[in-house]
C-alpha cells in the first residue's frame, strides 16, 4: 500500500524535510511493528508498507529513501538488489546473512553508492563508501 502524509504529520509545510520510509513484510509481526513505529516518528513519513503480493515498483512511485525490509532469508537479496539499484537506502532485520552474502551487499552497495544497515544478529553497518 502506498501511504500519503496526512495533514496532521506534514512537516513539509513548516519547513522541515523528513526521510520517507517504506517498509517491505508490512504484514508480519516486526513488518507492522516497524511500520507503526515510523509513523509515529514526527521526523518519517511512511511512504509504502509493502508484502509479498504488492508491487516493489511502489517504492519508486512513493518516492522512498530508505526501506526497510522485514522479509524472509530467500526474498531479501532481489529487495536489496531492487533497492539500491534504485538509489534507495535500506535498513535489513531479516536474518540469514553469511559472511559471503555480506560481502555480496558490500559489492552491490558500493556499485550503486547507497547504504545499508544489516541487523540480523550482528548488527552491521555497510557504507558504499
Amino acid at each position: 500500500m502506498v501511504a500519503a502524509a496526512d495533514d496532521r504529520r506534514s512537516r513539509s509545510r513548516r519547513g522541515e524535510c523528513n526521510v520517507r520510509v517504506a517498509v517491505l513484510g508490512a504484514r508480519g509481526r516486526m513488518g507492522a511493528t516497524v511500520c507503526q513505529a515510523v509513523d509515529a516518528a514526527p521526523d518519517l513519513d511512511l511512504v509504502a508498507s509493502l508484502d509479498v503480493e504488492d508491487n516493489r515498483a511502489d517504492l519508486l512511485v512513493a518516492k522512498a529513501q530508505v526501506v526497510v525490509d522485514f522479509t524472509v532469508p530467500d526474498a531479501v537479496m532481489d529487495n536489496m538488489t531492487f533497492v539500491a539499484g534504485h538509489g534507495m537506502h535500506a535498513v535489513v532485520g531479516t536474518t540469514g546473512f553469511t559472511p559471503a552474502r555480506l560481502d555480496e551487499v558490500r559489492t552491490l552497495l558500493a556499485s550503486c553508492g547507497t547504504n545499508a544497515v544489516i541487523a540480523d544478529r550482528k548488527s552491521t553497518r555497510l557504507n558504499s563508501s
